[in-house]
C-alpha cells in the first residue's frame, strides 16, 4: 500500500509542480478540470484490488478550481465532484497562505479554519510515522519551505560563499574551517536542521564531508576564491572551478565539482514556448539523481510532454524513485501519463483542461492573517474541542461523499483507513478521548 501511495503522490506532485510552472506564463493564474485513472494491470497482482477500487473511486470523479500565485503567497479554490454524473456531491477546498503558514477551508469543517504552521510540519510527521507508521515525514519533504526552513542557520553560515554584491574575494582556509566547524555544531544544536538530516538519513554523510574537508591539506585548499558578476557566482581553487552558476533571460545554468565527495549539473531553459531542464547529482555513495524534463511553457502553447527520474538516496524506497511522464498539452487540453519503470505500462492517467485566470484581487497574506486552529499542535482538550466543532460538518460531508461514491471504492477507502489505523483514531477523537 504504501508503494501505490508512493506512485499517486509521485504523479499528484508532479501535475501540482508542471501547473505552478506554468504560473509566470499565465501572467496571473491558472484556471483546471482534472480527471485520473489507474491501471491496476500495470501493477503487482497483490496490489490489484486495492487498486481497482481506487480506479473505481477517480473514474467517478473530477477536481476543478483555480490556482493564484504572486509575491510567494498562493490561493487554491477547488471542488472535488463525486458520483453519478460526477455531479451527486460536491467538497469545496480553500488553501491559502504563503510558504511558512497555510491556511485550509472546506464544507467538510463547517466554520472552522485550520492554519499550518510548515515549520512544524517535519516534526508532526516524524511523530506520526512513530506512533501510527504512517510516513508523513517523507512527504513533508516534498514541501520546498519544510529545506528552506531546517537549513536557515545553515545558509547563513555559509552566506560569505554567496555574496550579494559583485566583485571577487578570497575567503581564507582558516575561515573555512570555522564555517565547517559550525556547521558541525549546529547539527548536533539546530533543532530543525537534525530533523531535517534524521529525516532525509543525511546525517553520515554531511559529517563525513564536513570531517574530510577539515582533514585535507591547507596546500591542497589554501583559499577559495568567490566572484560574482551580473550574471553568474564562481568558486576557484587555483585553476580549478568548483562552482559555477549562471543566469540569464532564457536559461540558468549550474555546475558543482568537488572531488571525490559530490558533484552536480543542472540547467534550466526558456524557448520557443517551451521549458526544458536536466539535472544531474551526486554525493558520495548515499545520493544519486538525475531528472529531465520538457513541455509546453503556458496553457496556450502546444506540444509534448515528458520527464524522468532515476534517483536513490537514504530517505527514498530501496530501490529508489525511478518513473517517467509522457504526454500532451494542446489547446489547453492535458493528457499526463505515469509510466512504470521500464516506461512499458501507464500506471496513471491525468487529463484535463488547463486554462489563464485572472483573480478579483491578488493574494497577498502575512502570518498574523492565518489565525485557524494550529492542526499541528492540537491533543487533548484542544483536539476534543477541534473534533467537537467539526464533528456535525465532517460526518454530514462523509456520508455524502460515500453516498456518492461506488460501493468498491467505499471499500477500499475503509481498508486503507483501518489498516493504518485511521478508523481508530477517528473515533476515539469523535466519541471524545485523548486521541494519540
Amino acid at each position: 500500500m504504501m508503494q501505490i501511495r508512493s506512485a499517486l503522490a509521485r504523479a499528484l506532485a508532479l501535475v501540482v509542480c508542471m501547473m505552478l510552472a506554468l504560473l509566470p506564463a499565465c501572467g496571473e493564474g491558472l484556471r483546471f478540470s482534472l480527471l485520473a485513472d489507474v491501471e491496476p494491470s500495470a501493477c503487482p497482482e497483490e496490489r490489484q484490488a486495492l487498486l481497482a477500487g481506487i480506479d473505481e473511486l477517480l473514474a467517478a470523479a473530477q477536481a476543478e478550481g483555480t490556482l493564484f500565485v504572486h509575491e510567494g503567497c498562493f490561493d487554491l479554490e477547488a471542488d472535488l465532484l463525486l458520483g453519478e454524473g460526477r455531479s451527486a456531491s460536491r467538497t469545496g477546498i480553500h488553501l491559502y497562505g504563503l510558504d511558512s503558514h497555510w491556511g485550509l477551508r472546506s464544507s467538510l469543517l463547517g466554520d472552522t479554519e485550520l492554519m499550518i504552521n510548515v515549520s512544524a510540519l517535519l516534526p508532526f510527521g516524524q511523530k506520526t510515522m512513530n506512533w501510527l507508521g504512517i510516513p508523513l515525514d517523507k512527504a513533508a519533504l516534498l514541501v520546498p519551505y519544510v529545506h528552506t526552513d531546517a537549513l536557515r542557520q545553515a545558509a547563513e553560515t555559509l552566506q560569505p560563499l554567496f555574496p550579494a554584491t559583485n566583485g571577487s574575494t578570497r575567503i581564507s582556509r582558516s575561515r573555512l574551517d570555522d564555517m565547517a566547524r559550525e556547521l558541525l555544531r549546529l547539527s548536533e544544536e539546530d533543532a530543525a536542521l537534525e530533523r531535517w538530516l534524521e529525516a532525509t538519513g543525511l546525517r553520515p554523510t554531511f559529517e563525513h564531508a564536513l570531517n574530510r574537508f577539515l582533514t585535507l591539506p591547507e596546500v591542497a585548499l589554501p583559499w577559495l576564491t568567490v566572484t560574482r558578476t551580473e550574471s553568474a557566482l564562481k568558486w576557484d581553487v587555483y585553476l580549478l572551478n568548483i562552482l559555477t552558476i549562471r543566469r540569464d533571460a532564457q536559461e540558468a545554468s549550474l555546475s558543482l565539482y568537488i572531488p571525490t565527495m559530490a558533484e552536480a549539473q543542472g540547467t534550466l531553459r526558456s524557448e520557443q514556448d517551451r521549458l526544458t531542464g536536466s539535472v544531474h547529482a551526486a554525493i558520495g555513495s548515499s545520493l544519486r539523481a538525475d531528472a529531465a524534463f520538457a513541455f509546453p511553457a503556458s496553457p496556450s502553447s502546444n506540444g509534448e510532454i515528458a520527464a524522468s527520474v532515476d534517483a536513490h538516496a537514504p530517505f527514498l524506497p530501496e530501490d529508489g524513485l525511478v518513473f517517467s511522464l509522457s504526454g500532451a498539452l494542446q489547446d489547453g487540453a492535458l493528457t499526463l501519463r505515469l509510466l512504470d519503470r521500464e516506461a512499458a505500462h501507464t500506471i496513471l492517467t491525468v487529463s484535463g483542461n488547463l486554462s489563464p485566470a485572472t483573480p478579483a484581487s491578488q493574494p497577498h497574506y502575512t502570518p498574523a492573517d492565518l489565525t485557524g486552529v494550529n492542526v499541528l499542535s492540537v491533543n487533548g482538550d484542544s483536539l476534543q474541542a477541534l473534533m467537537g466543532d467539526v464533528a456535525a460538518p465532517l460526518l454530514s460531508g462523509l456520508l455524502d461523499l460515500l453516498a456518492a461514491a461506488p460501493a468498491q471504492a467505499v471499500q477500499t477507502l475503509m481498508d486503507a483507513l483501518e489498516g493504518t489505523g485511521m478508523i481508530d483514531l477517528l473515533a476515539d477523537a469523535l466519541s471524545g478521548g485523548s486521541g494519540y
